[in-house]
């Protein structure tokens, strides 16, 4: 069974995973920079965490704000599905 606070903390660490992604960073950049904010989050207060679910909402802004092609496809490896 999981808590309301770890599916949340999982949704951080999920909205994280695609925003590394969208940027280019590297599966296993992404993978360790995920787990990195995921430490920074553990034990945290509900209330801590959703100001972290603002920072990284204005880090998707300033991310989508600063592409001129937002149509543009996006190509990742996967270690277990390979190519996305």
């Amino acid at each position: 069974m999981l808590s309301i606070k770890e599916v949340l903390v999982h949704l951080y660490a999920t909205d994280i995973t695609w925003l590394e992604i969208m940027k280019g960073s590297t599966v296993q950049d992404t993978f360790m920079k995920v787990e990195q904010r995921r430490k920074e989050v553990d034990g945290v207060s509900i209330h801590e965490l959703e100001s972290r679910f603002d920072e990284l909402a204005k880090d998707y802004y300033d991310f989508l704000a600063s592409q001129p092609d937002l149509e543009r496809t996006i190509v990742t490896e996967h270690p277990k599905m390979g190519g996305l």
